[in-house]
């Protein structure tokens, strides 16, 4: 697991052994950044689920402006800030370490709205589809946090239905075996 591009390229990032998190395959971050380059340099970012950090820190190497990484669990959080600084991105990075839920609702609270967001949850939960849990895509409360052209990027399982709703439009999807990869446009 390495930086692609930008700043902090060729960098390899650090990750938890014998860990849950499934870190996002370096052909299928590629792709993602291949599909969303003309939305970074700037970007206000959301990394959601953030893990190790990855997504959001591979946009902060491509110029994008600010990355706030949310994750709740307390190893993956210590690996965030050390991967942040490892890359010297520390100082455009803010981590909260908080459930995703209460930290886009606290977001919203605030008015803060986000360019790009990145959303990579446990394969085991299904916050995408239109089966039982809560699909995020279809909370009010992200739908504000995301600017007026935003890009909102998912990776989930090929297999499980993606369920977006009325409020987004779906711009790409690729598929890489087991995983998938679905960007939206909120208008």
């Amino acid at each position: 697991m390495r930086v692609i591009s930008g700043k902090a390229k060729g960098k390899r990032l650090f990750s938890p052994e014998n860990s849950s998190l499934r870190p996002t395959l370096d052909r299928v971050k590629e792709s993602i950044f291949n599909m969303i380059s003309g939305a970074l340099p700037g970007a206000a970012v959301l990394d959601l689920f953030a893990g190790t950090g990855q997504l959001g820190i591979e946009a902060l190497s491509r110029e994008s402006k600010h990355c706030l990484f949310i994750e709740k669990d307390a190893a993956a959080c210590k690996i965030i800030q050390k991967n942040l600084s490892y890359t010297n991105l520390n100082g455009s990075a803010t981590l909260i370490r908080t459930d995703v839920l209460d930290g886009v609702k606290s977001l919203h609270k605030q008015g803060v709205r986000f360019d790009l967001v990145f959303a990579d949850p446990p394969y085991k939960c299904d916050y995408f589809g239109s089966g039982e849990g809560i699909n995020l895509l279809k909370l009010e409360y992200l739908y504000d946090i995301i600017a007026v052209n935003g890009l909102f990027v998912a990776e989930h399982k090929s297999k499980n239905r993606f369920d977006f709703g009325p409020e987004f439009r779906e711009i790409r999807n690729r598929v890489f075996g087991q995983t998938s990869i679905t960007i939206l446009k909120r208008f």
